[in-house]
């Protein structure tokens, strides 16, 4: 995708993100009642990450998951 779509889509509707992968079994749990969440890193922002190679990318993103599920458990 282009920025300039990119930065249309989150104007017109507020979008932080686009997730294609994971909505066919997002889909598949919703019409079979199944509950369903989905966590993403996602590398190619609006900023285009500002130069990060993938390997530093992949140890943020780690480091950030890993932070986001252990604060989603403690709530349940």
């Amino acid at each position: 995708s282009d920025r300039r779509k990119r930065l249309r889509i989150n104007d017109q509707f507020g979008a932080l993100a686009c997730e294609m992968e994971g909505a066919a079994i997002g889909h598949v749990c919703y019409c079979f009642g199944v509950p369903y969440g989905i966590i993403r890193a996602i590398s190619d922002d609006l900023d285009e990450n500002k130069g990060m190679d993938f390997v530093k990318f992949c140890e943020l993103a780690s480091k950030k998951t890993v932070y986001a599920v252990t604060e989603f458990v403690k709530e349940f």
